[in-house]
């Protein structure tokens, strides 16, 4: 398995090239970071992390509705790791869980039948329990929703959302760990007004105010009791609800101990926040992002945009080296330079230590980790040693601030148009840059045309945008056909049992109305790794009804609406919430979407400017064209 931990090399490459990130906010520590971490701890924790997951969304109390539930994983992870036995781990959560779940039952592993207690609940009335359609998290808006419902209620609170239940297996019974296992209801009985509990038991009330007086600050990074809350809520998100465990090919439950001794034992905030994007990279989700700050200024964590200085290129991987497609104004590099080295550090290194934070497919890993290649601390001066002409030169070069994203290098290769005749007959439409109003005035030139390419690439000028940009979806398939279309299977998981049993489906997909005029002639549509999500779904039809070649690179793999999810130690998490395949039924998850016409580009064209993106494109178009 591989270590959560921060290799020899990238502990370098943070003194002079990873980002600085956000500091951690103060606060008390209601846990003591000690010299070393034992397999005691992690043990208990990890029955702690298990157990939080099932009371937390499966188990349908009026208490657990009441709860501070980021407050009390605070809280639990303090307590639980205090406890050095067996005996005293049942304790420590009985004590957090019991006031929530008056019903959960733990004995020591290998007990017979006579060491669960008789306190169940009957369920020969009406019934209540946890349906969850994805699951909703904070309160941003969502198409994911969960409910304690009440089967033969109708109102909007408690009305199922889909048929299934745990009926069949009303009660949990897990091994927690290798010391403990739990019983647990799935489903308790309601009085006439709904209520699983009536008035709350003294040790509930108790709870609240361990609770509201518990010294916990939010943004504290530095504290473990946080840093393992995060893991623990992460893990469990995942563990529940996420949709590609398959696909990933990740054994999720081996990752649990290795991810909070990581926690644990992470000597500052980015040790720590390195850790939860290394976790989230076992999934390959290229929704998986963690944020700094999600609301103020939609800065990956790794991106901290106030303080992160970069050099003054732009790279990609030509046949095994890392080369220099763009350069920024009176820099000392050229187009077509092949990195040697940074800060000492052999240039692939750096990029490999940039894939090691990037979750998503490879492709999309190497996209991403390329945009931000060499970002470092403002200020930190470094030497870059590239290749050119033959010969081995050295670029000392200072990080100044710059505007690279996670997701994007604004840094220009190209002029890319908006709008442009690109070869006789030939149409070049620019999707980021190319206003709907411009667009649509010319659709009639594009219907008549010989070929049409449309590029999703952003050429990073910024230039002002006058108006809407062109949706794909609305504006342009729709005039690929004269057929009716359909995108492809939306599906959000229907959840009732924990551990992903019992999964049924709902399908949010829809159908697509083409639209007058019909463009005739050969179109093509320019790939990268950088086409996701959004633009996955637009390539779905467009692979499937077979309405243009794709020119380039893969796609991302990814595709089905984020979730988000707040982190106890601030920032916000991003991940994919649905399952989404392609038309057929065939995966997406990691593949994405072959070009028709790959293009591998060529140190020869870079150095001389050439767009072999563009080239390509209008190359088919004329041989397409010419044929006919």
């Amino acid at each position: 398995m591989a270590s959560l931990f921060v290799s020899a090399v990238q502990v370098r490459l943070r003194c002079v090239i990873v980002a600085v990130l956000l500091s951690a906010g103060a606060g008390g520590s209601s846990l003591v970071a000690g010299p070393t971490v034992t397999d005691d701890e992690v043990e208990a924790l990890a029955a702690y992390a298990r157990l939080y997951g099932y009371v937390r969304w499966f188990h349908p109390s009026d208490e657990g509705a009441e709860v501070d539930w980021e407050r009390l994983a605070v809280l639990g992870a303090a307590e639980v790791r205090r406890a050095r036995d067996a005996g005293g781990l049942q304790a420590a959560l009985e004590n957090v869980f019991k006031p929530i779940a008056p019903t959960l039952a733990l004995r020591p592993t290998g007990s017979d039948g006579a060491g669960w207690p008789d306190n169940l609940p009957k369920l020969d009335g009406r019934v209540t329990y946890w349906q969850h359609r994805g699951v909703k998290l904070g309160s941003r808006p969502s198409p994911y929703l969960g409910r304690r419902v009440i089967v033969g209620d109708e109102s909007k609170e408690r009305k199922p959302l889909f048929e299934g239940s745990p009926m069949t297996a009303p009660i949990l019974a897990v091994a927690l760990n290798r010391e403990l296992e739990a019983r647990l209801p799935l489903v308790l009985p309601v009085d006439r007004a709904n209520r699983t509990a009536g008035d709350f038991a003294p040790d509930f009330l108790a709870l609240k105010e361990r609770l509201a007086g518990f010294d916990y600050s939010t943004g504290d990074q530095n504290d473990p009791a946080v840093r393992v809350a995060g893991v623990v809520i992460l893990w469990n998100v995942m563990q529940h609800f996420f949709p590609y465990h398959a696909e990933a090919g990740s054994d999720w439950m081996a990752q649990l101990r290795p991810a909070l001794k990581a926690a644990l034992e992470a000597e500052t905030p980015d040790d720590y926040r390195d850790g939860l994007c290394r976790l989230l990279a076992r999934l390959q989700d290229g929704h998986g992002v963690y944020y700094a700050e999600l609301s103020e200024q939609r800065a990956p964590v790794h991106e901290h945009v106030q303080t992160a200085g970069g050099l003054p290129i732009r790279v990609t991987v030509v046949d095994g080296r890392i080369v220099v497609t763009a350069v920024g104004e009176a820099a000392p590099f050229a187009p077509g330079d092949v990195v040697a080295s940074v800060a000492g550090t052999p240039a692939l290194e750096v990029l490999a230590a940039r894939e090691a934070l990037v979750s998503g497919s490879p492709h999309l890993r190497r996209y991403r980790a390329l945009n931000r290649f060499g970002q470092g601390p403002v200020g930190a001066t470094i030497d870059v040693v590239v290749e050119r002409a033959g010969a081995s030169m050295t670029i000392p070069v200072t990080l100044e601030a710059d505007k690279r994203g996670y997701f994007f290098n604004p840094m220009p290769e190209f002029e890319l148009p908006a709008f442009a005749e690109v070869a006789p007959g030939v149409y070049y439409v620019n999707l980021v840059t190319c206003t709907k109003a411009d667009y649509l005035a010319r659709l009639n030139d594009l219907a008549q045309a010989r070929g049409v390419i449309f590029d999703w690439r952003w050429d990073g000028q910024r230039r002002p945008i006058s108006g809407p940009p062109v949706s794909v979806v609305a504006d342009v398939i729709p005039h690929l056909t004269d057929v009716e279309m359909h995108s492809a299977p939306f599906l959000v998981p229907q959840i009732v049992r924990p551990d992903r049993e019992g999964w049924t489906w709902w399908d949010g997909g829809w159908p697509l109305k083409p639209k007058t005029p019909r463009i005739a002639g050969k179109v093509a549509f320019i790939t990268t790794p950088g086409v996701v999500s959004y633009g996955e779904t637009c390539m779905a039809i467009i692979d499937h009804f077979k309405l243009a070649m794709l020119v380039g690179e893969p796609t991302a793999g990814c595709n089905g609406n984020a979730n988000f999810l707040p982190m106890p130690g601030g920032g916000t998490l991003m991940w994919t919430g649905m399952r989404v395949t392609k038309h057929d039924g065939s995966q997406l998850y990691l593949h994405g979407y072959e070009p028709d016409v790959p293009v591998a580009r060529t140190i020869e064209a870079i150095k001389a400017g050439r767009d072999e993106m563009v080239e390509r494109a209008i190359a088919a178009i004329q041989a397409a064209t010419a044929q006919r």
